[in-house]
Formats: C-alpha cells, sequence, structure tokens
C-alpha cells in the first residue's frame, strides 16, 4: 500500500509540473511577435497637480502576451491596469523597464524590453517669464537640456517677440474678415443690384457682339 500510495503521489507531483512548465518561445512565435512589436508602447506626461508623472503603457490586446516591470517600478500608484496595459503615477525621474513577456505554456520568454527614461522636472516650468507661453519648449515640465538662466531669458524673449506679431496678423485678418461681413450685411440691397446690372450688361454684350459677328458673315 505504501508503495502505491508513494506511487500515486509521484504522479500527482509530476502532472502538477507539467501543467506549470513554459517552454521558451519558438522562432516561429518570436517572427509572430515581431509582426506586432510596434504596437507596444509607453508614453508619459508630468501632472503639476500630483507633481509627478502620469504613465501609460498600451498594446493590443492579446492573450499570448503579457508584461512585466522591474523592481524599480514597485513604488508606482496604478491609476488603472488591465489585459491592455496599465496607466500609472511615477514621482521619481530616472530610467525603468517594462518587459513584454510570453504567457503560454510555449513561450514565456521576454520579447521585447522597453526602456522608460523620465526627465527630472524643468525648474524653468514655474517661472514667471513663461505665463502665457506654457507651449514654449523651455516651458515644458519635461524638458530635459541643461542651460543657463540668461540663455532661459534671452530665448523666451526671443519666442515672445516672434509670437506676437503673428497674432497681430491673426487679429487684423480676422478683423478684416468681420468687417467685410458687416458691410455686405449693411449694404446687401445695393450689391444685389449692382450683381444683376453687371450679369445684364454681361449678357447684353455677349448677344451684342454675337449679332455683330452674324451681320457681318451675311454681308
Amino acid at each position: 500500500m505504501k508503495n502505491i500510495k508513494y506511487s500515486f503521489l509521484t504522479l500527482m507531483l509530476f502532472l502538477i509540473c507539467i501543467t506549470n512548465t513554459y517552454a521558451a518561445c519558438t522562432e516561429e512565435a518570436k517572427k509572430e511577435f515581431k509582426k506586432i512589436e510596434d504596437q507596444y508602447t509607453v508614453k508619459y506626461k508630468y501632472d503639476k497637480t500630483t507633481k509627478s508623472y502620469e504613465v501609460t503603457f498600451g498594446y493590443t490586446k492579446s492573450n499570448m502576451y503579457g508584461y512585466e516591470t522591474d523592481e524599480s517600478l514597485s513604488d508606482m500608484e496604478y491609476i488603472k491596469s488591465d489585459e491592455k496595459g496599465f496607466t500609472a503615477r511615477i514621482k521619481k525621474p530616472g530610467e525603468y523597464k517594462i518587459n513584454v513577456v510570453g504567457v503560454t505554456q510555449e513561450c514565456n520568454d521576454t520579447l521585447k524590453t522597453i526602456t522608460l527614461k523620465l526627465p527630472e522636472y524643468n525648474k524653468y516650468a514655474d517661472d514667471p517669464l513663461c505665463e502665457g507661453i506654457e507651449e514654449f519648449v523651455l516651458c515644458q515640465p519635461t524638458y530635459d537640456k541643461e542651460i543657463d538662466y540668461e540663455t532661459f531669458v534671452s530665448r523666451v524673449n526671443t519666442y515672445k517677440k516672434t509670437k506676437k506679431p503673428n497674432e497681430k496678423q491673426e487679429e487684423e485678418q480676422i478683423e478684416e474678415k468681420l468687417n467685410m461681413f458687416q458691410y455686405i450685411k449693411d449694404n446687401l440691397g445695393q450689391i444685389i443690384i449692382i450683381s444683376s446690372f453687371a450679369i445684364l450688361l454681361t449678357i447684353t454684350i455677349v448677344i451684342t457682339a454675337k449679332s455683330i459677328k452674324e451681320s457681318r458673315r451675311l454681308e
């Protein structure tokens, strides 16, 4: 009986091991993944309210692939997460890695590693000179180039000078269109009469020219 019992337990352990055993991805599986790997993307933006980066990782829904984050991402706060990916908050800048992995018994390799680089917060983004020109690259929270304050001020002033003429020109064009519309509205009756006269005059000239041409042929 003991031998039968041990044999039974050994068989059960063997079956469990078979069930949980995963294999390396075949070349065919890797080639299939290559066709869709560009659909796996990671994006981020800085949220001034929470003073953290909002990171979004997404991919095409599939039951063949999943994702793993490295230890450095253990402190991130998930906003939402599902089979398509996740959106989370990360407060610390730095370099993070997200692995796309196979999740089937036939394939459990890491198929793609995406490196996420979160830059230090741009201190100039809160400078009063950036008020009204938040879209300017040097005023973006994620601008990661090192520049001194003098250079920052110079480039901001240059941007403002080039921006004002464009805004003024746009305002003048809008004003001109509004004035034209108002003129047409106020003088619609006269415009219709003048237009009708012009059309009749054109028709008369055409008919007269045609009549003269036919008269010359008869002569």
